[in-house]
């Protein structure tokens, strides 16, 4: 999409559902998304069964996006992703109260994202209590990270003990990171790191 709004509960630039193991490839979005829910630059949301996983490639987003509870440059919302040569260099931005947000992702329970860059910054716009999770690339994620760069500013304003934003994930569940770096600023009211605001690793 070159240009216009795409609005809605839950919207996409592209598409607002994609299931099972989806293939996206040198698309690009440039159009402003938002959603009183979940909006993704690309795709607003992703299901998969088992062994399955939406797939990314060489995939673009120029166009600022917006959402009350999971807001991603590339999606929103992913159950299991694969994510190469991804890059967003618009402003994302979580309107509500509590949510994810993050430069490609907003939140995927299971992530595979390779030579990937977030350029655009991530916000909480509204001052809240409740738990927030902000990333450059993920606000919430967990997988195989490798070859990720993010240069956007992270700012969130929740106060939630529990709340989290990090310059390349927010929570990074479980995983591996290789070759991550962050260049841009990351504030934050709670937990806050250069790489990862919150972090679970199996012993």
């Amino acid at each position: 999409i070159a240009s216009g709004t795409v609005s809605a509960p839950v919207a996409g630039g592209l598409a607002v559902h994609v299931l099972g193991s989806a293939s996206l490839s040198h698309c690009e979005n440039a159009a402003e998304v938002s959603a009183e829910k979940t909006a993704g630059g690309l795709i607003a949301q992703s299901t998969a069964e088992e062994n399955e996983s939406a797939q990314l490639s060489a995939c673009i987003n120029r166009g600022k996006v917006s959402a009350g509870q999971a807001a991603g440059g590339l999606i929103g919302q992913a159950q299991s992703l694969s994510l190469s040569h991804g890059l967003n260099f618009a402003e994302i931005v979580l309107s509500g109260t509590n949510g994810t947000a993050g430069g490609l992702v907003g939140a995927a329970a299971q992530a595979t994202l390779e030579d990937c860059t977030n350029n655009g910054s991530v916000t909480a716009s509204a001052k809240s209590s409740a738990k927030v999770f902000l990333g450059g690339l993920a606000g919430s994620a967990g997988g195989t990270v490798s070859n990720v760069c993010n240069t956007g500013r992270i700012k969130s304003v929740s106060t939630h003990s529990q709340s989290a934003a990090g310059g390349l994930f927010g929570l990074f569940a479980s995983g591996s990171l290789q070759k991550a770096r962050n260049q841009g600023d990351v504030s934050a009211q709670a937990n806050t790191g250069g790489l990862i605001g919150q972090a679970h690793f199996a012993p």
